[in-house]
């Protein structure tokens, strides 16, 4: 995570004019580590902004008394301040439901998020809050937050990696480019990735081959929602060759590679010819949910399931693309007590699957509202979904 700054209120006792203000800015903000400071004349009082790693508070005490002023630190003035890069915003009610959700969180003072920059300026009062607190709050809103703890050293070898180019195909807009990035960074072995949507939709994607295999680094592609074929080498990355876990150079041909949930564990087929892998290179699938009702034509989204859990059915409005529908599936999943979830964005509906002994149906509506989206429960009439099809062609 980025490195916590302070910002700290003094009392100015001695100032008489504008010159006395300029001369404790000037002289503050030649001190290493203050990245910005504002005087006020009329509240007597000085604020810092500083690097606490640097520059300590009984040095911006020290420096103002040497312009021959009396400074002392207002007792509950502290706070941290931190830019955090947040992962998986797509549009506005992404900042709003971050905005929102910290704002009114005890103990945070203000917030700012960039879609643009993919970051969160938050203040806080760490007497309350911690910055792993912060972060958890931004989480639980669906989103990742680029965390690095402190003491740790991320550091990989060019030589223990290995490295892929991914096509991809049905990628339309930025949100879908987010959508693949946040899938890949997921993904188990997966160091860093780039997806870009123009001239053509490609991921350059960098693994560690004794933990995960190209073939399952197209599939966490396939898993977000579009096609994924194995690209050569030199398609995107000319200086680089393409090597597999055991330095053997990858065949420069495009291998096929389509979505697996018809297929066995273990292969992939695609539209003249086949290809194999081992199953245990591949990481295990998420389970995939399918409800029916008796009668032909109807499909009943809700109720019991087999397992013991509950499905409900929710009416979702808000939701643009395929990346809001990964939002919603991908923060919910995370929650406790949430089994199972499957979003249609064609009909505005979610069909949650629950454990009602841990989590409430209302829970399950607030989740979804916090991240900026209207949901209500469907009523037992709209539960069931008919449709009726003009098919053309049969002979």
């Amino acid at each position: 995570m980025s490195s916590v700054n302070c910002k700290q209120t003094w009392s100015v006792v001695g100032m008489t004019c504008q010159s006395c203000v300029k001369s404790i800015e000037g002289v503050l903000s030649d001190l290493s580590g203050l990245i910005s400071i504002t005087v006020s004349l009329e509240a007597n009082q000085a604020t810092a902004h500083y690097n606490p790693h640097v520059l300590s508070a009984e040095q911006i005490t020290e420096a103002i008394e040497d312009c021959g002023f009396d400074a002392a630190v207002l007792p509950g003035t502290l706070q941290h301040r931190s830019t955090m890069g947040v992962r998986g915003m797509t549009c506005q009610s992404c900042v709003r439901s971050i905005e929102d959700v910290l704002g009114g969180t005890n103990g945070v003072k203000s917030v700012s998020v960039s879609l643009d920059a993919e970051s969160a300026v938050v203040e806080w009062d760490p007497l309350v809050l911690s910055q792993a607190q912060v972060a958890q709050v931004i989480e639980d809103c669906g989103f990742d937050v680029a965390f690095t703890p402190a003491g740790d050293v991320l550091e990989k070898k060019k030589g223990d990696e290995a490295f892929v180019v991914v096509g991809i195909e049905g990628m339309t807009c930025q949100s879908c480019v987010k959508s693949v990035t946040m899938a890949l960074e997921d993904a188990p072995g997966v160091g860093r990735a780039e997806v870009e949507l123009t001239p053509r939709g490609l991921a350059r994607v960098w693994f560690d081959p004794q933990v995960t295999t190209k073939d399952a680094v197209a599939i966490a592609i396939e898993d977000a929602g579009f096609d994924a074929s194995l690209e050569p080498a030199a398609s995107a990355e000319p200086e680089m060759a393409v090597f597999d876990g055991d330095n053997s150079k990858v065949a420069e041909q495009k291998v096929p590679l389509l979505t697996l949930h018809d297929s066995p564990l273990g292969s992939s087929i695609t539209s003249g010819s086949t290809r194999t892998f081992a199953a245990d290179s591949v990481p295990a699938r998420k389970e995939a949910y399918s409800f029916s009702s008796a009668k032909s034509g109807e499909t009943l989204l809700d109720g019991q399931a087999n397992d013991g859990t509950t499905a409900l059915q929710l009416e979702v409005h808000g939701m643009t693309c395929s990346s809001c529908v990964a939002l919603i599936e991908r923060a919910l999943g995370k929650r406790q007590g949430v089994t199972g979830i499957s979003v249609s964005l064609l009909a505005q509906r979610a069909t949650v699957h629950f454990d009602p002994a841990v989590v409430s149906e209302s829970s399950i509506v607030g989740w979804i509202t916090e991240l900026g989206f209207d949901a209500k429960v469907l009523d037992a009439e709209a539960r069931v979904a008919k449709a009726s099809l003009n098919v053309y062609g049969m002979t």
